[in-house]
């Protein structure tokens, strides 16, 4: 809160990540690899709101306005995966940083589809439990295309039926750091229980917690038993 904030950005940025493709070869020369992060989210501070704004990628109101919303502090929209060229494009951005050297990401969100957009197979409640799988449908193809089928990591939180057929590892959002029942350690190990009895095969949480925002840093005691629960 009023920290540090992430932007929502398919591009390499030069100035604040210099030579990153330098550095993402010395790590793989030390055996890591290297992760990054990608969402369905198109901002209109970046050059991409202006070309999904101009090739028809972004969802309408039933008006037949482009239907914008609040992301975070930000304005902007969600992409319309029902679109192929949509689809095309998004899996664009991706191909570029899969060969840069990223063997993967984090493919977060997926979840706000509104329900009475407009797009290209119908009506957002139409497409709302499908869109995570489309989501992570193109995550899948720009890694693999890449890097081969099996040689790169997708981890995603949103999912329907069908996900674990694509996506090798699910992980359970952003808990607060704490013991508490209602977000904490207590509902990553909840939720880890009820992913596995979907036939979730893979299941991960951020140790120790994401944020600190209501119960104050984690403690010596949180982090062994997370530690714990996750091996």
């Amino acid at each position: 809160l009023g920290g540090y904030d992430l932007d929502f950005h398919w591009e390499w940025d030069e100035e604040l990540y210099p030579e990153l493709p330098a550095r993402i070869a010395d790590l793989h020369d030390l055996g890591f690899a290297f992760m990054g992060y990608f969402n369905p989210f198109v901002t209109d501070e970046f050059d991409e709101w202006t070309e999904a704004l101009d090739r028809g990628f972004l969802p309408l109101t039933p008006e037949g306005d482009t239907y914008e919303f609040t992301i975070v502090d930000r304005n902007g929209s969600v992409v319309d995966l029902s679109n192929p060229e949509a689809r095309d494009w998004l899996r664009s951005y991706m191909t570029v940083a899969a060969e840069m050297g990223l063997d993967g990401w984090m493919c977060d969100f997926a979840e706000w589809m509104p329900f009475d957009a407009q797009v290209s197979s119908g009506t957002g409640q139409d497409l709302h439990n499908e869109y995570p799988l489309l989501w992570q449908q193109v995550n899948k193809e720009a890694l693999d295309g890449v890097h081969g089928e099996g040689n790169a990591l997708c981890f995603n939180r949103s999912g329907w039926t069908g996900t674990q057929a694509l996506v090798p590892v699910t992980w359970g959002g952003d808990q607060e750091t704490s013991f508490a029942r209602d977000d904490g350690i207590a509902t990553a190990r909840e939720i880890g229980v009820g992913l596995g009895l979907s036939g979730i095969g893979r299941y991960g949480s951020d140790i120790a917690g994401f944020s600190s925002v209501w119960g104050g840093s984690a403690s010596r005691e949180l982090y062994w038993r997370w530690i714990e629960m996750a091996a």
